[in-house]
This record gives structure tokens, sequence and C-alpha cells, in this order.
């Protein structure tokens, strides 16, 4: 492996190890056999005839290191783990979070015999059982371990994407609170926690752990191995909690039992066809749902998953030399991810790419272009579930050429078009909401009774269901065909935004009167239908843009007030507009070359702009308009933007880590032409996000500067 290569080994050829606590991390290409099986070989004392009855998530780590102690479970850039070596390490810190928990419980209880008690009465309920546990960590095997240890505690995980807005992070700690933080010295960095300790006054979370102190002061005990708990009452304990996005309002933190995880593992994995020698690419956040199947379906075929770098998941094009190099066979993404993949010039047949051979696409409306690119020679699978029915619900292999749909049930689950007013099943081809339920359907929403009653019902002759709010139909096969939202909650560019948030943040604009907004092209463009005796296209633009960069329109299409039809009630019936006018307003919005301010700027700088100009939709730009927070591109964009300049001979140096570093026309072409003075340069020069960019994100803000950290 690449990775072997670049950490070598010394004179006398002795492997380099690198460590996460005490625990060796071993480099791929180095490690022998034999070097594997000692490691494992505490593990192999306790194998027996387990059958794989998994009870709790965790028993697939477990089961797994049993039967296969010495294969490698999971795979960094610079090293991987053995399921054994990951066993080893979770017993290590479940004896400094066990100790954690009863410091927290024992708390409570001198406070309530005191009659002092400020808990909340949720931590009341979850004190004794189904502690949540927060786990601030970045994706790879510390965060493996956190996971594990928690779920083998009796606990919930409920894990946070370090990167995301620290307004929402202090929303979830608040929800969920938490009364044990697992995170680590890089990450509390970022957080603002600055001593060690043991509490933080008054507030959750009561401890903090630092993952790798943990594991290191915990392998200095002697630590029985976990052994798969088997047991039938693990089933109806919560495993884990996810937030959903809460575009509005509070976020609702979504509760999944062990049986409903631990069937969707098993369900997924068999479904799309995970096989023992796989390599699986893990590229979800351990913070949504997806990591799931990415990382279980691993462990319960017993193959390994492969750690993709953040930066590299947003590379665009670079992705698809990663994905060959690294050998991936298995893959879990959004068709937005694969169109950066696939730019013009860029080879991602089975010529290119030998080894990816099962493709998972959910999370977006999958396209006639994603599929007809991606899916000759493979098994690609169109995937659809809520977090609410753990993941997945429905799907089906898809080919080029095929009619796109979300397919069937999947084994366990069931899916019902119903009428949302009577709950009575619609006719075939008839649209109506879709009702999800099975074995898979969550316990409801963390302490929020009136929206858990709202969104999960009990519906005759189904039992219990959850309305998805995604309007559907059915054909005379079975399959289900997806029609849009019910409510206003969309996705654009992947980005979840609320389109009557933007409409009302539209019509207060000066001289509109009426607006609608859509999603089209496959959730790829963002359009406001506006009218009014003076509505302007760049005063409606501003509005929308400072919502925030999901919500940046690609056009602004103003219409005569005829244009629209009200109904009975004076409401405005959506839709209406044709969506060919829609089209036609697209062919005749702003031309971003044109609008370029040029002044000033190098013949390098121009060749730049021509290229962002492609990609984006402004009335008004210049040299210093930063990429992101002025024009609106994403991760997706940064990867076509990649393609196009690439295609200039004097742009072939640009780079992802470089786009982000240089976000303005004026910044590119200086890192540009800085790059070509000195193009020898080691890649680990190139950071990947400074410090300054995450730093102080959450734990300064939500206490105040009082955190500390346990031991």
């Amino acid at each position: 492996l690449k990775a072997a290569l670049f950490l070598g080994s010394d004179a006398s050829g002795v492997r380099r190890f690198q460590s996460i606590g005490n625990s060796p991390i071993l480099i791929p290409s180095f490690t022998s056999s034999k070097t594997m099986a000692a490691n494992g070989r505490q593990i192999a004392k306790v194998r027996d005839a387990t059958v794989d009855a998994q009870t709790n998530l965790a028993d697939f780590l477990l089961i797994a290191a049993q039967h296969e102690p010495d294969r490698v479970a999971i795979e960094t850039e610079v090293a991987c783990y053995t399921y054994a070596q990951l066993v080893k390490m979770v017993a290590s810190m479940q004896v400094v979070l066990r100790r954690a928990l009863d410091r927290c419980d024992e708390v409570v209880a001198a406070k309530d015999s005191s009659g002092d008690s400020d808990e909340p009465p949720c931590f009341h309920r979850r004190r004794a059982d189904e502690h949540t546990v927060c786990i601030a960590l970045e994706r790879g095997p510390e965060c493996l371990v956190a996971v594990h240890a928690t779920m083998l505690e009796g606990c919930v995980y409920n894990t946070f994407d370090v990167a995301e807005p620290r307004e929402k992070l202090r929303t979830w700690i608040e929800i969920a609170q938490h009364p044990v933080m697992i995170t680590s010295q890089p990450i509390m960095a970022k957080l603002g926690l600055k001593e060690p300790g043991w509490q933080i006054n008054g507030t959750h979370p009561r401890y903090v752990l630092d993952v790798n102190e943990a594991i290191r002061k915990g392998e200095g005990r002697a630590n029985p191995l976990p052994q798969p708990g088997q047991r039938q009452s693990d089933l109806t304990r919560l495993c884990y909690v996810i937030f959903t996005s809460g575009s509005t309002g509070k976020p609702k933190a979504v509760m999944i039992e062990h049986r409903s995880a631990c069937n969707l593992v098993r369900v997924w994995s068999d479904f799309v066809g995970v096989q023992h020698d796989d390599r699986l690419a893990q590229m979800a956040s351990m913070a949504f749902d997806n990591h799931v199947p990415e990382v279980y379906g691993a462990m319960h075929k017993r193959c390994t998953s492969v750690v993709v770098p953040d930066m590299m998941k947003r590379s665009g094009p670079d992705m698809v030399s990663w994905l060959a190099s690294k050998r991936i066979n298995v893959m879990v993404t959004v068709p937005s991810h694969l169109r950066s993949m696939s730019g013009p010039g860029t080879d991602v047949s089975t010529n290119a790419l030998p080894n990816l051979r099962v493709l998972d696409i959910g999370g977006e409306a999958l396209g006639k272009d994603v599929l007809d690119v991606w899916a000759p020679g493979r098994c690609m699978f169109n995937i659809y579930g809520p977090t609410e029915i753990t993941v997945v619900c429905a799907g089906t292999r898809v080919r080029p050429g095929d009619e796109i749909t979300i397919g069937g049930n999947l084994p366990t689950y069931l899916n019902h078009v119903l009428d949302p007013e009577t709950l009575q099943e619609c006719p075939m081809g008839v649209r109506g909401v879709l009702y999800t339920g099975g074995i898979g359907t969550a316990r409801g929403y963390l302490d929020d009774e009136a929206k858990t009653s709202a969104k999960f019902v009990e519906v005759p002759g189904f039992g219990r269901m959850y309305c998805s709010g995604d309007v559907v139909s059915k054909d005379d096969q079975g399959r289900i065909h997806y029609h849009g939202r019910a409510d206003w909650q969309v996705k654009v560019r992947g980005i979840r935004i609320e389109l009557e948030a933007l409409e009302e943040a539209v019509g207060n604009v000066q001289g509109v009167k009426h607006c609608e907004a859509r999603v089209v092209d496959n959730g790829q463009k963002l359009v406001l239908i506006a009218s009014g005796p003076s509505a302007s296209e760049g005063a409606v633009k501003e509005a929308a843009a400072k919502l925030g960069k999901g919500y940046v329109l690609n056009v602004v299409k103003i219409v005569e007030q005829s244009a629209w039809k009200f109904n009975t009630s004076g409401k405005l019936v959506r839709n209406h507009v044709p969506l060919e006018d829609v089209a036609k307003s697209e062919d005749n919005s702003v031309d971003s070359w044109e609008a370029f301010k040029q002044e000033g700027t190098s013949e390098l700088e121009l060749e730049i702009a021509r290229c962002v100009a492609q990609l984006i939709s402004a009335p008004e730009w210049t040299r210093d308009s930063h990429f992101i927070e002025d024009l609106g591109l994403d991760s997706a964009g940064f990867g076509k933007l990649i393609t196009h300049l690439r295609r200039k001979s004097e742009l072939q140096l640009v780079d992802l880590p470089m786009l982000f570093d240089s976000p303005t026309v004026a910044k590119l072409a200086a890192a540009v032409e800085a790059k070509r003075k000195d193009e020898v340069h080691d890649d680990s020069d190139t950071e990947l996000l400074s410090e300054s960019e995450h730093g102080d994100v959450l734990l300064d803000l939500l206490f105040g500067g009082r955190g500390v950290f346990s031991d």
C-alpha cells in the first residue's frame, strides 16, 4: 500500500508503528500473519461455537474478533487495526468509561438524598439505564473504540461531527444532556477545553474523557475481554441517538434500538451482496446514520473498512484514483458525490475502477446521468429510508436504461402508500404519503412525546408506522415511485433547507407580492419564481443568500401576476407556473462571465474566473468574491471546478486543499503562481484544514470555558 511506502521502515527492515494509547497500529503491507496471530492470541483463547445471533450492535465486532481475530478491521491512510486489537482497546476504554458513569450516578444519588437535586427529569429517567454518551471524534479507530465501549456499558452512543456549526452542537448537547463526553486531545483544542479534571460545573456533560488517555490508563489494568452478550434484553435497549437536521426550530433526536440496528446490518449487507474479502469505503460521518451499514456491514461479513480522508471525499475526480489504489469494492454514497467525481475526461468505468463492484446510492434522487455513467458493469442499488426507520426500508438494483424507482420493500420492512387524512391505502398508481414500519421503526424522538405521537402513528391493519412525508405511488409490480416531499423540507446540492423559510424571506423583499421556491435538476438547482410591481432579481438573491449557503439561488424567474393560480380560499396553488417556463428561465439566466468585474485582473485570474463562471449564477462578482460564502459553491461544486480548471495547462496544479485555502480568484491565482515556482512539495505540507478554521467550536461556547477533562 502507498501508506506503507510513505512510512517506510528502518535500515534493518523493522516495521514502523504508531500508537493510540499503547495499542500499536500495524502498517498494512508490513504486517505478517505471524504478527497478527500474536495480537489475536488472547481473543482466540475465548473463541467458541458462537452462533451469529447479535442482540447488541457491538456483537458484530466481538463475533468477528472471535472468528477471525487477525483480520484487518479498519484501515486508515497510515495504518490498520485487526479485529483483535480493536476489542482489546475497547476493553481498556470500558474501564474508564464505567468509572465516569459510576461517578455520575454517585453525584445524582447524593443530590437526591439531600433533596437538592438540580438534574432535569430526563437525566433521572436515564441515569440508571440508557445513559446517552456524547462522542466527539473524527472517523477512525478511536471513534469505533468509544462507540463500542459505550454500547457494551449498556449506554447509548451519540456521535457528533466536530465540523458542525457550534450553535447546532450546543443545541444537541442541551437536548441529549449527556453525562459523559468522549473526545481526544486534538479535538479538545478545537473545542476549547484546556485542563484535565473531572467535572464541568453545573452542566452537561458532567465528565469528559480523552479517548487516548483512557485507553492508556485502561491498558494498565487486567481487563477481561468483552464477549458477545447475546442477551434478549439488549434487543429493546436504545443503541444510538441520531439528530435530524432541524433546519428550523429544535432538531429531533431519533432513538434507535439494538434490534433495529442489528436487523438493518443483516438485511442491508445481504441485499447489496457484501462479501467476505471486500473492502468497504467508510465515507459517512459518524454523526449520520449511513455509518451503520458502512461500518457494521463490514464487521458482519468480517471484511475491512477503509476510512476515506475528509479532503479526499471532497476532491472530485481525484477520488477516482484513490478508489482504484485502495481497491475499494463497496461504496455507499449520494448522486451528487458521484457527479463531482465523473467530470469530463475522467474515466470511471470498470477499466479505471476494476474492483468497485457495488454502489449503494441514497439520500438524494438518483438521476439518469449518474445511472448511465456509473452503473455499467456494476451492481448499483437505489436505496431509500428515513432515519426514523433505521436507515433503509426500500430498494432495488438499477441498470442503465431502467426506469428509476426506489424499488420495493426490503425484508422485514413494511411500506404502504396511504391517504394521510384517512390512513386508507391508495389504489395502484394514485399518489399518497409513504408510511413505513417493521422492526426498523424507531422508538421515537428523545424527550419529545408530541413530535413522536405526530409522526409515529397506529395504522389500522398495519400497526405502528412512521409517516415519512414523502409523496409516492406504487405501480403494478409493487415498485415505489418517488414524487417529492409533502412538507417543505428538501435537499439542494446535498444541503437540507426549508422552502417555507426561503419564501418567507423573499416575500419580505420590497416589491415582491407573491413567490414560490422549487428544486429542479435532481436537487442540484434552487429556483425562485416571483411577481410584483418592482420585484428585483438582485434583491431576491440577496435575501435568499442571507439564510445560508444552502439557499443560494441558481435561477430567479420574474413573472406577471396573472401567471399564478389561487384556490377558493385565496391560497396560491403551487406548481401552477409550468416547469417549461422555469427551464427557459435557466437558459436566460444571468451570464456570470459577463457579470464578472475584470478591472485589475491578470490573465491567470481571468482563466480561473472563466471556469468559475460556468458553475455559478451571480449578478455581480469580482476577483475577491468568496467561492463558498459569496458564490454558493459547495464541495460537489469544488469537484466540478477542479475538472474545469485542469483542462487549462496552466491550472493543472490545482487541487482541493488549494481551493479551500485560497477560495477566491485572486488568492487561487497567487497560490498557483507560488506552486509553479516550487512544484516539488511534500503532500504533508498542505494542511487539510487549519485549526483556526475549526477552533473554538463547541465547549467554550457551551460551558463558558469551565470544561475540564477526566482521566
